[in-house]
This record gives structure tokens, C-alpha cells and sequence, in this order.
């Protein structure tokens, strides 16, 4: 073997094992028992990340407001917002945005971008 005036050097801290993996079978018991625990969907932290996220079907309070018994007006309101991509779109009350870009013409009227 040849001289080198260099070690090897040893890394300091020794390098933790990556973890065993986790392996489902069908059919075991243990199996089906954790697939099918849903409890965490009903905590209040799952369904306030799943609104933030823009999921639809998870409620995220029940409040007693007469607001939401009532049926939505024909006209809703909203916030024209104009984007650094030329374009403008529509902010919602509830702070949702349509997905439509609109332009504005010269008499300042907004049409779909097509």
C-alpha cells in the first residue's frame, strides 16, 4: 500500500441507523385496526389545517349564526385584486379567489382572459 501523508479521518459522531420500516399486510388484524381509526380527523387542529388548506368537506365549527341558515343572495359580493401577473381576479368575502383571470378594458369594465 502506498504512503500518503493523510489519514483517514473517523466521523465524530456516529451516524444513527435509518429507522426499520413500517409494513402493512392485507388482511391482518392490527392492519385494518389502523387504517380504519379516524380519530384524528375529528380533532380541532386536523379540521382547522384542512380549512386552511381548502378542503371543502371538513366543517370547521358549528356556530349558532342565523347567517348560515339562510340561503346565499343572487348577488355575491367581491374585491377585484389586481396581480403582478397583469391580470385580475376576484376575492370573495369568505377571502377565497376565483380561478378566472380577468383583463380590464379602456371603459374599465373586467372580461375573461381566453
Amino acid at each position: 500500500m502506498p504512503w500518503w501523508l493523510f489519514k483517514k479521518s473517523q466521523p465524530k459522531n456516529p451516524v444513527a441507523e435509518a429507522p426499520a420500516a413500517v409494513t402493512y399486510s392485507i388482511g391482518e388484524e392490527k392492519t385494518e385496526q389502523i387504517l380504519k381509526d379516524s380519530s384524528h380527523k375529528e380533532t380541532a387542529d386536523y379540521q382547522a389545517a384542512m380549512a386552511l388548506f381548502g378542503n371543502e368537506k371538513t366543517p370547521t365549527g358549528k356556530s349558532n349564526s342565523t347567517q348560515e341558515t339562510e340561503e346565499p343572495s343572487e348577488v355575491l359580493n367581491f374585491e377585484w385584486i389586481a396581480h403582478t401577473d397583469g391580470y385580475h381576479y376576484k376575492k370573495m368575502n369568505d377571502g377565497k379567489f376565483e380561478p378566472t383571470p380577468y383583463v380590464k378594458n379602456s371603459d374599465g369594465d373586467y372580461v375573461p382572459y381566453s
